[in-house]
This record gives structure tokens, C-alpha cells and sequence, in this order.
């Protein structure tokens, strides 16, 4: 059993986050995750995209990746390089379903 990804990241588990990551299609979902493990920062910025792990998750159109990161402690809230927030990108790609989730863990945030 591969531990949870906030316990990954925290303990910058890079070798139980290359088994967690193993089976996305994403590569920059993948290096995100990496980053983050490497870093021990869920909202690390990546060099490459000035995305964070959140941002990628969105992009890839992992609902499951999504609520897992924010459980992780993920910030919803946070812009990339183009100034772009997680819903940002959501509704630039179209994505109605992740739109609603984003909207539904945000209102989470705020309540919890």
C-alpha cells in the first residue's frame, strides 16, 4: 500500500512518490508531484511552467489528483506565470466537472 500523498510529500519521500506517480498520463503532473516531494511543499512552484502541483493536476483533468492535493493542503488560490488560478485554468479548458469541484472544495475552505 503507497502512502498518502500528504504524508509523502511531507516526510519529501521522493521514492514512494516515483510509485504514486506511476500510474498518471501527465507528465507535468508527474514532475509537479516529484517537485513536491523533493521540496516537501504541496504548493511548490515549478520552474518549467510556474505552475504548481494543483495547477497540473487541473490541466490533466484529474478530479481524484485534485481533492487528493487539496486534502494535502493544497492552495486553490494560488496563480502560475500567467496569472492563472486553479479555476482559471478549469474554465480556460472547458472543464464544467472540475470547475464544480474546485468551486465545491474552495466553498470547503472558506466553511471549514
Amino acid at each position: 500500500k503507497t502512502a498518502s500523498l500528504k504524508a509523502i510529500v511531507a516526510a519529501k519521500n521522493e521514492a514512494e512518490m516515483r510509485k504514486f506517480v506511476k500510474a498518471l498520463r501527465s507528465e507535468d503532473l508527474k514532475d509537479a508531484l516529484l517537485s513536491a516531494a523533493k521540496t516537501g511543499d504541496i504548493n511548490c512552484v515549478l520552474p518549467r511552467t510556474g505552475g504548481r502541483p494543483l495547477h497540473e493536476a487541473v490541466k490533466a483533468g484529474n478530479v481524484e489528483m485534485v481533492v487528493q492535493l487539496i486534502s494535502a493542503g493544497a492552495k486553490i488560490d494560488t496563480t502560475d506565470n500567467y496569472n492563472e488560478t486553479p479555476l482559471d485554468c478549469a474554465k480556460g479548458l472547458g472543464d464544467k466537472q472540475m470547475e464544480k469541484v474546485l468551486l465545491k472544495e474552495s466553498s470547503k475552505k472558506k466553511t471549514g
